[in-house]
């Protein structure tokens, strides 16, 4: 199950309930996320005050439609992670050195990657086990262990949110097959949503997918600016079993100001062999 369709399914439930939060086991949701700030833009659009994490603010010429992609390549993309990819358990504090060390990465890029860049926040960060819904039914619970950064970066009055997570397979359930993601992407549709999806193969031997989502506006949740809930996410499938995820979001409702990367900026992250998870 994709995440914007976790995103829904859980809609009715965030409405009047507390924003997600982290169990004592540290298992967090790789929908988590998402559902925050859903529900944050679902009160907005009732008229009722919700207090959203900053974003970042990007220049002039960031302010535009990502770029198209190119066809999805889906036949040379085999199983992942790849048969036999095994990593070991890590415990709670090496994975949290390691954000901590990520978000040092990441104050080091975005000033080079964000033209006009003039300062960058962290909101928060995340370490342990992620879990999301694999294919069939039942689901099957996929077990990843990682961890992630959220940042807001400032160029001008420009405002753009950046989320950069790092995970490794953790038990045998498999994930959604690669080839599969785009066609998980698009279900949205069947609501209203705009979804662009591409799938590549890299030269590395990883997969990159790239999925742009401008969703529907949900009954009673329209805002008088217009502003649709926007999400751009890129993730690289790496050969070792990594996975590596840049994304961003417009809330509903948000102000001019607030936009998104380029897919080209989020791919540069995703890429980037500075972000994994140490042995």
């Amino acid at each position: 199950m994709s995440d914007n369709a976790l995103t829904r399914e859980f809609e009715a439930v965030l409405q009047g309930e507390p924003p997600l939060g982290f169990d004592p086991d540290d298992v967090v949701t790789v929908a988590a996320r998402r559902q925050r700030w859903r529900r944050a833009s679902v009160l907005a659009g009732v008229g009722v005050a919700a207090v959203v994490v900053a974003a970042v603010a990007v220049p002039a010429a960031l302010a535009r439609a990502p770029e198209a992609a190119s066809p999805d390549v889906t036949s040379t993309i085999g199983d992942w992670p790849p048969a036999g990819t095994s990593w070991p358990r890590q415990s709670q504090q090496r994975l949290t050195t390691q954000q901590v060390t990520s978000l040092g990465h990441l104050n080091h890029v975005l000033p080079e990657l964000v033209p006009g860049w003039t300062s960058t926040k962290h909101d928060y960060g995340t370490a342990g086990t992620f879990v999301t819904e694999g294919p069939g039914k039942p689901a099957p619970l996929v077990q990843q262990q990682g961890f992630g950064n959220d940042m807001t970066v400032r160029a001008g009055d420009r405002v753009i949110d950046v989320y950069v997570t790092v995970r490794v397979p953790l038990g045998t359930n498999p994930p959604t097959p690669l080839a599969q993601q785009c066609a998980t992407e698009r279900a949205g549709t069947a609501h209203g949503d705009k979804v662009t999806c591409t799938t590549s193969k890299l030269a590395d031997g990883s997969v990159l997918v790239a999925a742009h989502n401008v969703m529907a506006f949900k009954p009673g949740a329209a805002v008088t600016n217009g502003r649709h809930l926007e999400l751009l996410v890129v993730q690289n499938f790496r050969p070792d079993g990594t996975e590596v995820d840049a994304e961003s979001e417009i809330t509903l409702g948000a102000p001019a100001s607030h936009v998104l990367p380029t897919i080209a900026q989020l791919t540069t992250l995703a890429v980037d062999p500075a972000f994994r998870v140490t042995r």
